[in-house]
Order: structure tokens, then sequence, then C-alpha cells
């Protein structure tokens, strides 16, 4: 169920700070308004401890597309409606919700086309069958640098440090535009705050160590390690950023 099974598992659980749920994005901020029989409402029902990394995705095209920037992207869409594919690596995931954010912010159509895994839609992408698709930079990037892809933009509020020279979505003229894949540790509502702390500083130490954080960049991966409330906001902005999206574009799980 998308992760949903383990978030109502956290969310029944004792508030004594021993079942804890590693979430993300997908579960926590998109399943609620993705699922029709989801229960649980993650602000209310959860008590953020604190959100560990944050990653960004890359957009690429085939070589043969017609565009090379967002802006070309737009243009193309807009001049042509329908006409240009993206893949995704399923119908609900951050690389469809990240076509369809863009296609409602800049009132573009790109036509969905969901694939059971990150692997067969970056083949396709990379044979012609499907113009572009979002997918992370870890799998992209050697594509990329190999020839057989071409990338345009990142989703994220800054550049990537593995790809400074790409613009994001934002620099590109998109305002409000960011997709970032996030994941973090949140325990049940009512969690007693000492306990929430001890947590947060314990998890922050095991995050920004030597032996872990260097290991986490190396994966295009930043480090964010905040404050319970300033996750707990970071949750609340997401719930309402992709109830939105879903609703405008119609997404549904297969």
């Amino acid at each position: 169920a998308g992760g949903s099974i383990g978030v109502e598992t956290v969310v029944k659980a004792l508030p004594d700070g021993y079942t804890l749920l590693f979430g993300n994005d997908g579960p926590v901020a998109v399943n609620p308004s993705l699922y029709k029989n989801v229960v649980y409402d993650p602000v209310r029902d959860l008590a953020a401890i604190t959100q560990l990394t944050s990653s960004q995705l890359l957009l690429v095209v085939h070589p043969s597309a017609p565009f090379r920037s967002i802006n070309e992207l737009i243009a193309a869409a807009r001049a042509q409606p329908s006409k240009y594919t993206f893949a995704s690596s399923g119908s609900g995931n951050a690389s469809h919700l990240a076509g369809e954010l863009l296609g409602t912010l800049t009132g573009i159509r790109l036509v969905h086309v969901p694939y059971k895994g990150a692997a067969p839609a970056l083949l396709d992408v990379m044979g012609g069958q499907v113009h572009l698709l979002f997918n992370n930079l870890l799998s992209a990037l050697p594509q990329v640098k190999a020839g057989k892809l071409v990338a345009i933009a990142t989703t994220g509020a800054r550049r990537s440090a593995a790809t400074p020279e790409v613009p994001t979505v934002i620099e590109s003229g998109v305002q409000d535009y960011e997709v970032a894949l996030w994941a973090g540790i949140l325990a049940p509502a009512g969690t007693p705050k000492q306990i929430i702390e001890m947590l947060h500083a314990a998890l922050v130490a095991i995050v920004q160590g030597a032996d872990v954080k260097p290991k986490l960049i190396a994966q295009g991966v930043e480090v964010v390690a905040n404050r319970p409330g300033e996750f707990s906001r970071h949750v609340a902005l997401e719930v309402e950023k992709w109830a939105k999206v879903v609703r405008a574009s119609g997404a549904k799980v297969d």
C-alpha cells in the first residue's frame, strides 16, 4: 500500500519511544491524498523528530528530444499539447508527481507513461520510446555522462553539488517548483517531549558522524538533521502541497 501500512502501525503504537517510523515523502506526505483508504493524518498522528536527508531528481531527456532546457520544453509542449511523454517508475510516486507539478504550475500537458520500476522507465527513455524522465541523480547521471541522456534541470531549491552545471527548474523561471525526496524519523503522536529530544540528539549525532555523512553525500544526498519543530512544519507544508497537485492532476495509483 505504498508504505501506508507501516505508517499506520506506528500511528497505533504506544507513544513510548520504542516504535518509530523511518518515513519519507511518499507514505507520509503524498499517500493521504493519493489513496482513498488512508486512515491516518500525518500532521495529527505523528510526532516529528528530525528530517535526516534530502535529495532531488534530475530531469533527463533523450538526445533526439527537441528541447535542451525547461523553457524550450514548455514552449514545445504549448505548441503541441499532449505530444510529449514523460516516464515514471509508477503512478503516484515522486517521478510521476514531479511531472504533474510541472504541468500544474506551467499549464502544459505532458502525457504520463507509468512503468513498474525505475529501471524499465530509464531504459525506454534511453531508447527514445519516451521523451523525458524525472529520475534520481545516482542512476541517471552515468547515462548523462555517457551521452545516452541529456540533463536539462534539477528539481531542488538550489543546484545539486553533483551537477553544478545543471540549472534548477526554479532558475528556469518556474516559481515555487521544488521536488525534494526526504527521509526522516517520526514517532506516534503523544510521545513525551523528553523522549523526542533524546532521540533527536542521538539521530543527529549519527547522521552527522564522520562515518555516515560522507557516504550519504557520495550518494547525492544532502544531510538535513533539523529540529523537531522544523521537520513538523515541513511535513505539514508537504502534505498541503501534494494534495493540491493530486487534485489538480487527477493523479491515481494503478
